[in-house]
């Protein structure tokens, strides 16, 4: 079964154009090894990247009205990483469509974070130009549901790098208040204060106690290191 195969099966895309398909699971080294192969997924990732970037904004504009776009660029950034993208090709098998050269097998080939992450973009890509944005869209679903679930680790762990920096000049910990909750279930909103002792060192909202301790952390350190 090729991959067209498999997306028809799995998520219901039935591709137009196979042959951007088989292109987006090329990878350079074996289209260096193969005389008659003269495409690899290069082109086609740069085209992947693009349509990744908005359909994922899109979503996340969306789905969370309430946040700023700092932290719609922070959670953006954690969904379309190299780590992520790579958990997504397992979760769609592409591991195993993918060709390699011999060498590149050898070091590691379709196991690496780096080739998998790169041939997903390249397969949004090529389900982008054979059927449409709406397709492309329902590729990223696995993706969608993970950023729904916050399964993403934060890139910056503000909390420990404040509680760190208070910690090198004294013993003095730091703690977290809420100040409020609104919004509905489905889109909340929490606000916190980060304190030492009696002293408000910053403020911080999002759509998690968890984002909004990192926010409130995050304006603390800000305004300690310029200060």
């Amino acid at each position: 079964m090729g991959y067209s195969a498999y997306l028809k099966d799995k998520l219901n895309i039935n591709i137009k154009n196979e042959e951007l398909i088989n292109q987006a699971l090329v990878h350079p080294s074996y289209a260096n090894e193969i005389n008659k192969v003269e495409y690899n997924y290069e082109r086609l990732e740069f085209m992947g990247d693009a349509i990744l970037q908005f359909l994922v904004s899109d979503y996340i504009y969306n789905k969370y009205p309430n946040i700023d776009e700092g932290e719609l660029t922070v959670l953006r950034a954690k969904a379309v990483r190299e780590d992520s993208l790579a958990q997504f090709a397992v979760a769609y098998s592409l591991s195993e469509y993918i060709k390699v050269g011999k060498g590149e097998q050898k070091s590691g080939g379709t196991k690496k974070k780096s080739v998998q992450a790169n041939v997903f973009e390249a397969v949004l890509g090529a389900i982008y130009l054979s059927n449409g944005i709406e397709d492309a869209s329902k590729f990223l679903e696995v993706l969608y549901q993970s950023i729904a679930e916050d399964r993403f680790e934060d890139l910056e762990d503000y909390k420990t790098k404040l509680q760190e920096y208070v910690q090198a000049d004294s013993k003095r910990t730091v703690s977290y208040e809420l100040l409020e909750a609104t919004g509905t279930a489905n889109q909340p909103l929490f606000k916190f204060k980060v304190l030492m002792d009696d002293l408000v060192l910053g403020y911080g909202s999002g759509s998690s106690k968890k984002k909004a301790q990192q926010n409130a952390a995050k304006d603390a350190l800000e305004k300690m290191v310029k200060g």
